[in-house]
């Protein structure tokens, strides 16, 4: 037999397979069971990044007041939290205020970063090792 009449059965063989398949198969569907258990916070702002209204009615349903939607559809203020790393500046500069050694320089009480002309303040929280950033 030649290889391309070998093909063609390998083809229509695959061909049947697929269409037998696709005749045959149920699909199982199950219903969702919407559930009520406790969210553990009692209140989210735009860190819950809630941004539409099936997001509302979910946390709603489990007990937690949404009292700002997702930072994108708010206007920033100062004093926003951006962002919170446990990547720490003060610890890369060789200025941590956990493990300062006498010698060390010290950093300015206050430390920013600049973008994009929008000015960030730096908040540490030395007892959880995590540096905070909010709009200045």
């Amino acid at each position: 037999m030649p290889i391309s009449g070998i093909n063609q059965l390998r083809r229509d063989l695959l061909s049947q397979l697929v269409d037998t398949r696709l005749t045959t198969y149920k699909r199982v569907e199950k219903k969702m069971i919407l559930t009520s258990h406790p969210y553990p916070d009692s209140e989210l702002g735009y860190q819950g990044n809630v941004l539409n209204s099936m997001a509302k009615q979910f946390y709603e349903r489990h007990g937690t007041k949404v009292v700002q939607q997702a930072y994108e559809v708010n206007i920033p203020t100062a004093g926003d939290l951006v962002m919170t790393t446990k990547y720490c500046l003060r610890y890369e500069l060789g200025d941590c205020l956990q493990n300062r050694a006498p010698e060390n320089k010290q950093l300015p009480t206050s430390l920013f970063l600049e973008n994009n002309g929008r000015k960030l303040a730096l908040e540490f929280d030395c007892n959880h090792c995590e540096m905070k950033i909010k709009l200045a």
